[in-house]
């Protein structure tokens, strides 16, 4: 690789030329199958973008710091990372408790919700789901719900935290799909690893999405809102680095999440005492 090799992480079934394209699944349009959280197959310091759209999302929490410390180490001084397509709970809240119109269907309604919130996995498994035999796996859903399921909720408070904390540089920005109502209900951001001596980040958040091959499909690029959200400690955030640190709180909620990352990624968390 070398310090021009662009990443498209998270490809799915779109090929970008002249990007190396990466998903965790292995489709027609994929060069590597990876994580999200693991680009070993590049050297240190040897990429110039990292792009990703409704991918981070995807990632269980405490895999979002590993992914973006990950992605720090295989760019290249002046690269820069950008994820698109985070949904904001934020805006996600005010359309529905304002009954504005829907982005799918008439009214911004409780399907409109967790469509963004949780990213209907049903929907991307329909085939899986039709076969799915409840009465023999009660408790389990069927392959390829869990991994389409959205792992976190984002606000631009929370995705400040979690740059700030892994050691980005960042600017993000809310924006409204193209062709829909002109509700902001997505979040991005263009973010640079600090460093001693690294290049101020670009101001201008337009210029590198032009650099993303046909990005006006997905972004309508007249509604973005740059946003300057306080850093300020946020306990989600907490809640993740309580985890990292070993320091894992023994509530209920935390040990089922503590099962589910350590049934998909056991090496990624520890066991807990019962």
């Amino acid at each position: 690789m070398n310090k021009e090799t662009k990443i498209h992480l998270g490809c799915g079934n779109k090929r970008f030329a002249n990007f190396v394209n990466v998903d965790v699944a292995r489709t027609a349009s994929v060069d590597v199958v990876g994580q999200a959280s693991d680009l070993s197959r590049f050297k240190d310091h040897s990429v110039s973008l990292i792009y990703s759209h409704a991918v981070f999302e995807h990632v269980y929490g405490p895999q979002q710091l590993v992914a973006l410390r990950e992605w720090k180490r295989a760019l290249a001084p002046g690269g820069v990372a950008m994820a698109i397509g985070l949904p904001d709970f934020f805006e996600i809240a005010r359309c529905y408790v304002e009954g504005k119109e829907g982005v799918i269907g008439p009214q911004f309604d409780l399907y409109n919700v967790y469509r963004f919130s949780h990213g209907e996995p049903e929907g991307c498994t329909a085939p899986v789901w039709k076969r799915w035999r409840s009465e023999k796996v009660p408790s389990r859903a069927p392959h390829g719900w869990l991994p389409q399921l959205h792992k976190t909720l984002f606000d631009d408070k929370y995705l400040a935290a979690l740059l700030d904390y892994a050691g980005w540089s960042y600017r993000i920005f809310r924006y409204a799909f193209p062709d829909g109502p002109p509700h902001p209900v997505n979040l991005g951001f263009l973010a640079q690893p600090k460093r001693p001596g690294a290049a101020e980040l670009p101001p201008e958040i337009i210029p590198t999405l032009e650099r993303i091959p046909d990005v006006e499909t997905v972004v309508d690029l007249a509604s973005i809102q740059p946003l300057t959200p306080a850093c300020e400690a946020n306990q989600m955030l907490e809640f993740f680095k309580k985890h990292e640190a070993g320091d894992f709180t023994q509530s209920f909620a935390s040990r089922v999440i503590t099962r589910l990352i350590r049934d998909s990624f056991g090496r990624l968390a520890p066991r807990q005492n019962k």
